[in-house]
């Protein structure tokens, strides 16, 4: 039992007001709700809940006029949603991209470190201080790794 039903049947509800009404199998509708013992006993018997006041014409017009507001402004923030989901989404695909770019560019740096690596070992003066490998190949290998 909710609030409002109790209030009813302890007889706290103004006499003869329209409510919205639901009954044991959860189907909603109206009644006007009267305090006295009859309309209690069936009341209770038919299992019924009070779940709300239906509101004057004023009350409506005025939840109408609220809601009309509502509506406006749902409909911009879908809008905006809409865009900002675009932007998300090309932002998405821009950092994919400079993922991309980023290990392209970290596999042509391993290379360039293993170039200077080999560089550094043929151009190393051996133990009797001439050079182990010709100039040449070592021009070669440079621009194999550049191409």
């Amino acid at each position: 039992m909710n609030d409002l039903t109790e209030q009813y049947l302890n007889g706290n509800l103004h006499d003869g007001d329209e409510y919205y009404i639901e009954n044991k199998d959860g189907e909603i509708s109206t009644m006007y709700l009267y305090n006295d013992t009859i309309h209690w006993h069936s009341f209770k018997a038919k299992k019924l809940k009070v779940l709300a006041p239906v509101p004057s014409y004023e009350e409506w017009e005025k939840l109408n006029w609220y809601a009309g507001d509502g509506v406006e402004e749902n409909q911009e923030l879908k809008k905006e949603n809409k865009q900002l989901k675009s932007e998300y989404e090309k932002e998405c695909h821009r950092a994919d991209e400079l993922e991309d770019s980023y290990w392209k560019a970290e596999k042509e740096n391993q290379k360039l470190k293993e170039l200077l690596g080999e560089c550094l070992a043929h151009l190393s003066i051996g133990e009797l201080g001439t050079s182990v490998t010709p100039l040449n190949f070592v021009i070669e290998k440079i621009k194999e790794v550049l191409k």
